[in-house]
């Protein structure tokens, strides 16, 4: 079946489904999408942390487990963008 065939059928088929189970489709297609930001959309905040404070971080890292925890990174750096979107009052 081309894409074009899957999407002609989902249309007839959700065109015949009430509201609210339309939404509820809606809903589960919106789930199904990838969730996060792509790395290329994080190219304008390179360099934005200092390199002595991405040594610290390092150090820490290696003192603290000798591992990097891609969590503890995700986390920090999700904190550091939240701070950095504030500040520049983008949202």
């Amino acid at each position: 079946m081309t894409n074009a065939a899957i999407r002609d059928n989902l249309i007839a088929r959700l065109d015949k489904l009430p509201y609210d189970l339309q939404l509820r489709v809606l809903d589960f297609a919106s789930a199904l999408m990838p969730k996060g930001i792509t790395g290329k959309s994080l190219v304008k905040f390179e360099g934005a942390i200092p390199a002595e404070d991405l040594k610290l971080m390092s150090a820490a890292i290696e003192e603290g487990c000798e591992k990097v925890d891609i969590c503890l990174i995700q986390i920090l750096l999700s904190l550091f963008l939240r701070k950095t979107l504030k500040f520049m009052h983008v949202s």
